[in-house]
């Protein structure tokens, strides 16, 4: 099974992205206000910071990816350079679910699996008790 980090996690990021744009549409009401380079800077800053809001998700999700193995579970991410964490299913010393309030209502989680060297923690991922589940399963069927 592959999991991805499902966007709706990320709601903070673009709400907060609505609330920066909001903000600048009423400072700015109309863009022949630059009369100078700081003028350039405060309206600029913040959509520079606002597509970062954006990017950073979209970024997390596409170089980031969790498998959940019939003998392991792993997480692979990188852009240059790809590292790999796994921890077989016997190793696994701990494993916790996480929904917080937003998580309560959307329906997402952070799952993390631990060893004694290691920790996976799958942030945001879509129907997190089956997928938590599933690894319960796996583990138990190991020992």
């Amino acid at each position: 099974m592959e999991l991805k980090s499902a966007r709706i996690s990320f709601l903070g990021n673009y709400l907060l992205a609505a609330i920066i744009i909001f903000l600048l549409i009423l400072i700015f009401p109309n863009l022949n206000v630059f009369h100078n380079v700081f003028h350039y800077l405060l309206f600029f800053g913040p959509l520079l910071f606002v597509a970062y809001l954006f990017d950073e998700p979209e970024i997390k999700r596409y170089f980031t990816v969790y498998l959940i193995k019939e003998n392991e579970v792993e997480k692979r991410w990188g852009i240059i350079r790809k590292k790999s964490i796994s921890i077989p299913y016997p190793s696994i010393t701990d494993l916790k679910l996480e929904k917080g309030f937003w998580g309560r209502i959307f329906n997402y989680g952070n799952i993390i699996v631990s060893s004694q060297t290691d920790k996976i923690v799958m942030k945001g991922i879509k129907n997190p008790e089956k997928v938590f589940e599933k690894i319960k399963k796996g583990s138990k069927k190991e020992v």
